[in-house]
């Protein structure tokens, strides 16, 4: 299914997402790996990039069945890449999520990253001549140790602070014409800049589940398909959502 990424996730989370209409960001620093974050002068800035992790395989894995849902009793779900849209302000900031009058939210490069799985994930701040590195902006968020390479994964990639930290920061004060080079000062040069954002929202276009498909893990029962039916006509009744069972067949002991 060319254009479609998956998920990996609970029935429980799967009724949140459709209840609210929303796709939870989440603090990079409540990931499972504990080095994302760090660059190579110590600092870790995790705590103000947010992700939505998915893949492009289409094949099932069977390492996020059994660490993302549940002793395996999830759903995988799979929808086109475009149906997830980021709509920007005027200083490029994402105002389609929940809160966007206390949020600054923003990305550098693509707004959906293929994660690289690479021997060092420690992102460079500065280069050699003390310039600033380009990996701090599109690095971030998107390097992984190789160990981690069986999640295979792609991301949605946001910065944020609250709008009051901006209001209060000194760097972009002095970038008042161009947000977002103040933006990108105040990350680098006070990464401990204070946050008490957990997560972002980003609000989800009706259409989103349109050709969608969604798959009950391979220890799913009766019941989790009932459950799921239930949902779906209750939450998008008109969406064509094809409805699988798992092809994978795993002893579950």
């Amino acid at each position: 299914m060319s254009n479609y990424i998956y998920h990996y996730t609970t029935i429980e989370n799967l009724a949140l997402i459709l209840e609210n209409k929303t796709l939870r960001l989440n603090s990079l620093a409540h990931v499972d790996d504990m080095q994302e974050g760090l660059v190579n002068t110590s600092k870790n800035m995790s705590k103000h990039l947010y992700v939505s992790c998915w893949t492009k395989n289409e094949n099932e894995n069977i390492a996020l069945w059994n660490m993302y849902s549940k002793n395996m009793k999830g759903i995988r779900i799979g929808i086109k890449k475009s149906k997830i849209v980021d709509i920007k302000g005027k200083d490029n900031n994402i105002i389609n999520i929940e809160n966007n009058d206390e949020v600054f939210a923003i990305y550098f490069g693509d707004f959906l990253k293929d994660v690289e799985y690479i021997k060092n994930p420690k992102v460079k701040l500065f280069l050699d001549d003390t310039s600033l590195s380009g990996d701090i902006f599109t690095g971030l968020g998107k390097y992984k140790s190789e160990i981690w390479s069986f999640q295979e994964e792609s991301r949605f990639i946001l910065w944020a602070l609250p709008f009051k930290t901006i209001e209060e920061s000194k760097h972009i004060k002095l970038y008042k014409d161009n947000i977002n080079i103040g933006f990108i000062q105040e990350f680098l040069l006070n990464p401990e800049a204070k946050t008490n954002i957990n997560y972002i929202d980003l609000k989800l276009e009706n259409d989103v589940w349109e050709n969608a498909e969604i798959i009950l893990g391979p220890n799913s029962s009766d019941s989790d398909k009932i459950i799921l039916d239930a949902l779906i006509s209750k939450y998008c009744p008109t969406s064509r959502i094809s409805i699988l069972k798992s092809k994978l067949n795993i002893r579950i002991k």
